[in-house]
C-alpha cells in the first residue's frame, strides 16, 4: 500500500491537500509528480523519516494518524453539538482499542483473514466485512460507488456481491482496494455508519452475554464493568457462539467473578493460539491483560443502560 511518483486518484488528492495544509506543498499539481514528491520528502526529513518521497506505512502513520473512537471525536466532529457519548460507547471504544481498530484502520491479510477494516476490524474471510459494506452502500449508494467502487458502478456491485458471506473472493489487500477502504475510513458519513454498526453489534453481544452470565455474579442484576468489556471483546473475536462457549468454559472454573472474567479471555486466547499461532496469541493475551488492568469490578446495570439508549439515530437494533 504505497503512493509514489506517477500515481493518481483520490488518495493522491488527499495527500496533496494534507501536505498543502501543513505548508509543504505550495504549488498545485495534477497527480503525484515531482512537486508532490519533493513536498513529501520535506515532510519526511522534518519528521526524521527516510526521505524517499514515497507514502508508505511509516510516513502515512505520521502524516495521517489513525482516527480513533473517543468522546472528543464523537462530540466535536461526528455529532457536533450533541452529547454523543454513553456507557455503550465506552465499551465499544475499549473493544476497538483492543483490536487496534480505528475508523481508518486496515489489516492487509496479515492473519489470513483477508482485509480487516475499521473500528471492530470487520474481516473479509468470516464475512463480517460484507455486512459493513452493505450498510455503507445503503447509507449512500452514490458515495459508496465513488469511493469504494472507484467511480465504477460495476466495481461497486462486484465488491458487494463478492464480500457477501465468508471467504476471500477478492484480493482486497492488494491495490487499489486498500486505498479505497482508507478513503472510506476517513469519510465522516461512513464513520457514522461504522459507529452505529459497532454499537449495535456490541449491544447484541452484551445482551446475549448478560443473559448467560452466572446468576451468582449478578448482584441485584448487575455485573462488573470488566465483564461487559471482556464479553464484548470475546464475542467480537469469536462470534456469538464463541461467546456462549467461553461463558460455559469459564463457569466450569473455580473462583470469584474476577477469575471467571479472566477465564473468558483464556478461552479465546487458547482458540486463537490453536488457529493462528504465537504472534496473534501474544496480541490477544495482551489485550485481555489490558482489559483486566484498565476496567474495574464495579457493578454496572446493563439492562438499564440498554433501556436508556437513544432510540433514534444511534439505535442498537
Amino acid at each position: 500500500m504505497l503512493l509514489k511518483e506517477g500515481d493518481a486518484g483520490p488518495a493522491v488528492a488527499v495527500l496533496q491537500q494534507h501536505l498543502g495544509a501543513l505548508g509543504y506543498l505550495k504549488v498545485a499539481e495534477t497527480g503525484f509528480g515531482a512537486v508532490t514528491a519533493q513536498a513529501l520528502r520535506r515532510f519526511q526529513r522534518a519528521r526524521g523519516l527516510a526521505a524517499d518521497g514515497v507514502l508508505g506505512p511509516r510516513t502515512r502513520a505520521r502524516l495521517f494518524p489513525l482516527i480513533r473512537l473517543c468522546r472528543e471525536y464523537l462530540t466535536g466532529t461526528l455529532y457536533p453539538g450533541q452529547e454523543a457519548w454513553d456507557p455503550l460507547d465506552e465499551i465499544t471504544a475499549a473493544v476497538a482499542a483492543g483490536e487496534g481498530g480505528a475508523f481508518d484502520a486496515l489489516q492487509l491479510n496479515g492473519d489470513g483473514a483477508g482485509l480487516s477494516f475499521g473500528l471492530l476490524q470487520w474481516a473479509q474471510n468470516p464475512g463480517s466485512l460484507g455486512l459493513l459494506l452493505q450498510v455503507m452502500e445503503e447509507a449512500d449508494p452514490g458515495k459508496f460507488t465513488g469511493i469504494l467502487g472507484g467511480g465504477d458502478p460495476l466495481a461497486a456491485r462486484r465488491l458487494l456481491a463478492r464480500t457477501r458471506g465468508p471467504g476471500k473472493k477478492l484480493p482486497l489487500w492488494l491495490d487499489p482496494w486498500p486505498w479505497r477502504f482508507w478513503l472510506a475510513g476517513r469519510d465522516q458519513e461512513f464513520q457514522r455508519v461504522q459507529h452505529r454498526l459497532a454499537r449495535r453489534q456490541v449491544a447484541q453481544l452484551l445482551t446475549a452475554g448478560y443473559e448467560a452470565y452466572p446468576a451468582r455474579f449478578k448482584t441485584e442484576g448487575r455485573v462488573a464493568l470488566r465483564a461487559l468489556v471482556m464479553m464484548a471483546d470475546v464475542g467480537n473475536q469469536a462470534g456469538p457462539l464463541g461467546l456462549r462457549r467461553a461463558l460455559k468454559f469459564a463457569e466450569s472454573r473455580e473462583g470469584g467473578e474476577a477469575a471467571f472474567i479472566r477465564a473468558l479471555g483464556t478461552y479465546v486466547e487458547n482458540l486463537i493460539s490453536r488457529k493462528y499461532g504465537d504472534p496473534n496469541y501474544g496480541n490477544t493475551v495482551g489485550r485481555h491483560e489490558a482489559i483486566c488492568a484498565r476496567c474495574g469490578l464495579e457493578p454496572v446495570d446493563w439492562p438499564k443502560i440498554k433501556m436508556q439508549l437513544d432510540p433514534g439515530m444511534r439505535r442498537i437494533s
